[in-house]
């Protein structure tokens, strides 16, 4: 998954933009039929921000039923028997092409969607000023100043914070991940609206957008507006990530280690079950927890060789395989992991002693412990695994 760190941004005011060729072709296929089509959302304001993006999104007063036999596309969304977006495919290209539109909500459900003929009647159905601009004939169209909110560097809503909200609550973690991955602030009207108003989402599902939040270089701004949320989520053990930590994250998973391990939060904080983990996963950390706090510290190699012993090769191979990377685990520790891991570690029946050499009237279960025990002991160096020598140690032992 794809996270943007920006350190600095700057805007380029009233910039020919550079745009891919492909899309100069898609956008005078559709022109000369006369209709209209703009460069909108993600990729203008990227550009404004000198971003680079490849992440197109067209909108057009086209019919789209016509322009699904000019381009070729993957998937299509129909709302009450109207086309109202296509996935185009074209020379290797993908992107989204939307048809102007009002959209109309009852609560949080969209109930109807009229078509308009005009890209201003169709920002007003998009979510922030900065995500309504269009680009056209290298003009910009800015019909709610969101030039001037990117150089301000604040987030601001198109229309009523409630009922945008009620429309579509996920426009509260876009506006927070907005700000803590472009480095932005949030309107100071919208901050308020949220932190009154969070439990719009705590029953949605914000596993991706809490990811994205969580590894903005801007997170710790996050942090200190939303407080009382992320005390909420994480009991106050969450603190923002160091830019050196960010760069070692790739996935969910990672986070959730780097979260339990670095920043001591408990498997069963809000914040841990928000991020969606992997019940296989859930069910690996609960189990080996105590080991994997173990190997945040230097060890023995004979320690390392005796978890393989205790644990499996399959576990601390999953253990090496899922922390390798974090700085979580020793250096040390991984080092001699990955050793015995090639190298391999004294197993029970490669004692020189078997469950026959051991007294007759013992379960089949203490025999198999005593067994383990001689492992350890040999493993740890006090007795050689020599059949005399284990033949004795039994016989004064047990």
């Amino acid at each position: 998954m794809l996270v943007i760190r920006i350190r600095m941004q700057l805007i380029i005011k009233d910039k020919t933009m550079v745009i891919d060729p492909r899309i100069k072709k898609i956008l005078e296929k559709i022109q000369s039929l006369n209709y209209q089509v703009v460069i909108v959302g993600g990729y203008v304001r990227n550009s404004l921000l000198a971003i680079t993006s490849e992440d197109y999104d067209l909108a057009t007063n086209a019919d789209l039923n016509q322009l699904k036999d000019i381009f070729s596309f993957s998937n299509e969304f129909i709302f009450n028997q109207e086309v109202l977006m296509l996935e185009i495919e074209y020379e290797g290209l993908k992107l989204e092409l939307s048809r102007y539109r009002k959209e109309i909500y009852e609560g949080n459900q969209l109930v109807d969607a009229k078509l308009v003929d005009s890209f201003k009647e169709d920002t007003y159905r998009r979510d922030f000023t900065m995500n309504a601009i269009g680009y056209d004939n290298e003009t910009y169209l800015d019909y709610h100043q969101g030039r001037k909110d990117l150089e301000d560097r604040v987030i601001r809503l198109i229309g009523d914070p409630k009922t945008r909200f009620t429309e579509d609550p996920t426009r509260i973690l876009r506006a927070m991940r907005f700000a803590s991955e472009l480095n932005l602030k949030i309107d100071d009207k919208l901050i308020n609206y949220i932190n009154g108003n969070i439990s719009l989402i705590l029953d949605l599902d914000i596993s991706s957008e809490l990811y994205r939040i969580i590894l903005g270089d801007n997170f710790k701004y996050i942090l200190e507006k939303f407080e009382d949320l992320f005390i909420y989520l994480a009991h106050d053990f969450l603190s923002p990530i160091s830019s050196s930590d960010q760069s070692l994250i790739k996935s969910k998973l990672d986070l959730i280690y780097y979260l339990i391990f670095k920043q001591n939060l408990k498997l069963d904080y809000l914040l841990i079950k928000k991020l969606n983990p992997k019940n296989k996963d859930i069910k690996f950390i609960e189990k080996y927890q105590n080991i994997i706090n173990e190997l945040k510290y230097r060890l023995f190699y004979e320690d390392i060789e005796l978890m393989f012993a205790s644990f499996g090769a399959s576990v601390m191979e999953k253990i090496y395989q899922d922390l390798n990377g974090l700085q979580i685990i020793n250096e040390y520790n991984l080092n001699f992991i990955e050793k015995v891991s090639k190298l391999g570690y004294l197993k029970i029946d490669q004692l020189k002693v078997t469950i026959n050499d051991l007294p007759s009237d013992y379960t089949i279960k203490v025999k198999y412990e005593i067994l383990k025990n001689l492992q350890k002991l040999i493993i740890k160096g006090f007795i050689e695994n020599d059949e005399d020598q284990l033949k004795e140690y039994i016989d004064n032992n047990y």
